[in-house]
């Protein structure tokens, strides 16, 4: 007799929904990678500026980075929005226009990057003209010819084979 556990794969997360929002490899409200936590408080702005400044938020990718900003961001606006008492909505008003700043430098460095990683001119990642036909692949065929061919084919002249089947399909990716 087969075990659910069995057939659960290791990256499937144990708790939480599991929902994956759309282009994103991570899950909403499951702790998939406990060494990547970065325990966020936003009650002050003397709260979020520590957040910003632990070495384990630091550490961090720049995109990692960009997605806790975003989430105190977001927190904070709610928490604005929803508070009543005066003082309180003040608190969380200047920590609000703190994590604000940041968001845009944050937004102001993501463009930074992205101007510097095309400034010699060439293109980068897989979107690179002519790599059906350097392969030795070629798109010609019917949709079944075309997949019988990927799965005779293995490295990239398989990948463009795949891919040709696809644009022929009407699929994206």
């Amino acid at each position: 007799m087969i075990k659910l556990k069995d057939i659960l794969l290791e990256s499937d997360p144990k708790k939480g929904t599991g929902k994956k929002p759309k282009g994103s490899g991570r899950r909403l409200y499951t702790d998939e990678n406990p060494k990547d936590t970065v325990s966020v408080k936003f009650k002050t702005k003397s709260d979020v500026s520590a957040t910003l400044n632990k070495a384990s938020f630091k550490s961090k990718s720049h995109k990692r980075q960009s997605q806790i900003i975003n989430l105190i961001h977001q927190r904070l606006r709610v928490a604005v929005s929803r508070v009543k008492d005066p003082v309180k909505k003040k608190r969380l008003q200047a920590a609000y226009d703190y994590i604000k700043k940041k968001k845009e430098a944050s937004k102001a460095k993501t463009k930074r990057l992205a101007k510097e990683n095309f400034a010699d001119g060439k293109r980068k990642g897989k979107s690179r003209p002519g790599r059906v036909k350097r392969s030795g692949a070629s798109c010609k065929g019917s949709i079944s010819s075309l997949r019988r061919k990927a799965k005779k084919y293995s490295g990239e002249r398989g990948k463009m084979y795949h891919w040709c089947a696809n644009m022929k399909a009407g699929k994206k990716k």
